[in-house]
């Protein structure tokens, strides 16, 4: 059930409109970093466009800006059977809970991570174009482009959309996620200038989920043909980063888990649209007090 269900989610997310607009805004945009010199992701220096360096940060500050897109697609995943009226003939099913909740899940994170897998492709692509200055672009070596999306990519994404998909099945709102998300990034860029002096490096690069701090630390001495062969080895700060916000995204969706509960019902009655709250439905008590009243009252009518 659980595969059933993963499969989809996918092909739903996939035939969405937002997802081909997501892949081609992403791709576009850095693919013309890469080839357009007015264009530019970040600060690289003089090391090459499609250098190691160059490439993992481009990636980091993309995984920042596809904050909303990934919050779209795990949010839609599990509000909208509440928004279709479906939720509730789904619950008269057998589907359980981890199956529906985690295949959801899963089905939302894996569109998500291809439209994220579309800044490591632009990044590619726009490298091998003729007109490119042979001086600027490196060899192309596809490791770089495979930790790129695994090491940084694909850890950041499961982080947020564990962290949003979390959000959306607590309130059962979209804009309460999105506003989330804004919240995330306040809180993102507070902590990035509370951590800024350099005795707190080390915190500063365990901090940063899109992992950019601890890129800055471990390249910090690098000379500039440090920066343009070399990767950054998955140890220290960097492994207990990206170990850290795995084992956050984990603790999230165990947090959701818990949470749901597929027999409840997901939203309150609605006010009606001059605002005053719909008429509850009659209990037993209700209907038997008016009973006996209608009788009192024929039997006082005079014949």
């Amino acid at each position: 059930m659980f595969t059933a269900i993963a499969a989809f989610e996918c092909r739903y997310q996939l035939r969405s409109p937002l997802f081909a607009v997501s892949v081609v805004s992403f791709f576009l945009l850095t693919f013309a970093a890469v080839t357009i010199d007015q264009v530019q992701i970040g600060s690289i220096g003089q090391v090459f466009k499609n250098s190691p360096f160059a490439l993992l940060q481009t990636v980091g500050i993309m995984n920042l800006f596809g904050i909303f897109v990934v919050t779209a697609f795990v949010a839609n995943a599990v509000i909208r059977d509440d928004e279709t009226g479906f939720a509730p003939l789904l619950r008269a099913t057998r589907v359980g809970k981890s199956a529906y909740l985690f295949g959801r899940f899963v089905g939302a994170t894996a569109v998500a991570f291809l439209v994220m897998s579309a800044v490591p492709l632009g990044v590619l692509v726009g490298s091998l174009m003729p007109w490119q200055d042979p001086e600027k672009i490196g060899p192309l070596v596809l490791t770089h482009y495979l930790y790129a999306l695994f090491v940084y990519g694909l850890p950041t994404v499961l982080f947020m959309a564990a962290s949003f998909f979390a959000v959306a099945t607590a309130t059962r709102s979209m804009m309460s996620t999105y506003v989330a998300a804004i919240g995330f990034l306040v809180l993102y860029a507070v902590s990035q200038v509370a951590l800024s002096e350099p005795e707190q490096a080390r915190a500063a690069s365990l901090a940063d989920p899109f992992a950019l701090g601890a890129l800055f630390e471990a390249t910090r001495y690098w000379t500039v043909a440090d920066r343009n062969t070399r990767l950054p080895e998955l140890a220290g700060d960097l492994l207990q980063n990206r170990l850290l916000w795995f084992g956050v995204s984990a603790l999230l969706l165990a947090a959701t888990w818990w949470r749901f509960d597929m027999r409840a019902p997901a939203r309150q009655t609605r006010p009606d649209r001059k605002g005053v709250d719909a008429t509850p439905a009659p209990t037993p008590k209700m209907l038997a007090r008016a009973t006996s009243g209608a009788s009192a009252g024929a039997s006082a009518r005079p014949s």
